[in-house]
């Protein structure tokens, strides 16, 4: 086990060397409303990778992986979204409440902080998919960014129905069949595979939702997988007819 100021260090480096990277590239490309859309998308798959890793490193590395990864993860993608809305900016609150919870939780193992960081990862891919949105289905555009903007939604979508079953199986521990009763650190890759495999009606039966509120969540997540798709083509059709 890594000692816990050696974690602070290790996160605090990463995400410095992280910033300093994206300055230099942001010198080359310049974030505005013609690319910013793959910053973001960019950054949510990152996200992706990043969870994925979590069963394949040290367990002292599963909450840099899952807390610490994102924290750098979401100022790539503020990037990108502050440029949709001078008022997303508060998203930095956000970021900042994530840093704060995730230095708490080294020092104070309690289970509210657990949920504090949850429920900031929730209000941050809420408002994310809500900000994106507006400029993908409302502006009227069907460029190169605007496909990637809603292929960014997409993972928002499906990264906000995660959280929810996070937040589920904090209270009914065995309310989805096959995710075993661990701690939200490493039952974070499992619910997104299990969202991303609910949204798109594939199914593979290999997690099933057991109780009556997992199935809830579950038929109203596919629907609105299905109900994004027919949102997203009827916009871009009629952008495409506009023109």
């Amino acid at each position: 086990m890594l000692p816990k100021f050696a974690i602070i260090k290790i996160l605090l480096q990463s995400v410095l060397r992280f910033t300093i990277f994206f300055a230099d590239l942001y010198t080359m490309w310049t974030v505005d409303e013609n690319n910013h859309f793959i910053y973001l998308t960019i950054a949510l798959i990152g996200l992706l990778i990043s969870t994925a890793m979590v069963n394949s490193v040290p367990e002292s590395w599963d909450y840099i992986l899952i807390e610490g990864a994102p924290i750098a993860w979401f100022l790539l993608a503020m990037q990108s979204l502050k440029s949709l809305s001078r008022r997303f900016h508060w998203g930095y609150l956000l970021i900042g409440l994530m840093i704060v919870s995730f230095i708490s939780r080294l020092f104070i193992q309690q289970t509210w902080l657990d949920i504090l960081f949850i429920m900031l990862l929730l209000a941050f891919f809420q408002t994310a998919f809500w900000a994106v949105s507006r400029q993908v289905l409302l502006t009227g555009k069907s460029d190169f960014n605007t496909i990637i903007g809603t292929l960014a939604m997409y993972l928002l979508l499906g990264l906000t129905w995660s959280i929810i079953y996070l937040v589920l199986l904090f209270f009914i521990p065995d309310a989805i069949n096959g995710i075993p009763e661990q701690g939200w650190v490493d039952n974070m890759s499992h619910t997104i595979y299990f969202s991303f495999v609910t949204m798109t009606t594939l199914g593979y039966g290999d997690l099933i939702p057991v109780s009556t509120v997992a199935r809830v969540f579950a038929y109203l997540e596919a629907i609105s997988g299905i109900f994004f798709i027919a949102i997203v083509v009827a916009s871009l059709i009629n952008s495409k007819d506009r023109r």
